[in-house]
């Protein structure tokens, strides 16, 4: 079977289970999140009680490997995962709405977690990316806010920027509110630069709105 058509299968096997009421709901809300990494296909999805777990498999092979990253009540969202150099990395939403990443080097199964933000920090899954020698991580913060958090490859220390403040994400139906607090850190709605790196969005299309 193909890896694209395992995926679709999954999805589906979730979606039924779901009808069925055979998943609770925040397995349910759940997704795994997948990338190619040297000639494997890796998986990492929100696994029984909580937990967080990765599969990988070799191209042309339909054995598939798992390992637990962390163990139950650890995982409290999807997880977002990247390949960074020689290295797997995941960030997910941890216990009491912490932020938690974890690593591993490719063909160990030693996973390592650091708190990328402690809690009442996180309120969704996380979206993350490599950016040159960098690791970069995006989250809904508390009262609806946009939080950015990045880190240099080999620290474990992790810089928190607002993107935009109470209000600027997933605002409440009927509220008819949409506040912001100013921005910092160098961020604005159009355009996204700083000292440290360049995010620059393309200009709208024509027709739309800025």
């Amino acid at each position: 079977m193909s890896r694209l058509r395992l995926a679709v299968s999954v999805a589906a096997t979730a979606a039924a289970l779901i009808a069925a009421g055979g998943l609770t709901p925040a397995l349910a809300a759940s997704g795994p999140s997948m990338t190619v990494n040297n000639g494997s296909v890796n998986m990492a999805i929100q696994g029984p009680r909580e937990s967080l777990r990765f599969y990988w498999a070799v191209n042309g092979t339909a054995t598939w490997h798992p390992e637990t990253v962390a163990g139950p009540f650890s995982t409290y969202s999807a997880p977002s995962m990247t390949v960074n150099g020689n290295s797997v990395n995941i960030a997910a939403e941890g216990p009491d709405h912490s932020l938690v990443f974890y690593w591993a080097v490719n063909g160990q199964s030693s996973w390592h977690a650091e708190t990328v933000a402690g809690p009442g920090s996180a309120y969704s899954a996380p979206s993350m990316t490599v950016n040159g020698n960098s690791v970069n991580i995006a989250v809904q913060g508390p009262g609806h806010s946009l939080n950015f958090y990045w880190a240099v490859n080999g620290t474990a220390t992790w810089h928190r920027e607002t993107v935009d403040g109470s209000g600027s994400t997933l605002p409440r139906r009927g509220s008819g509110r949409d506040a912001r607090t100013p921005r910092r850190a160098g961020w604005s709605a159009t355009r996204r630069d700083c000292s440290r790196c360049r995010r620059t969005t393309p200009p709208a299309r024509p027709g739309r709105p800025p």
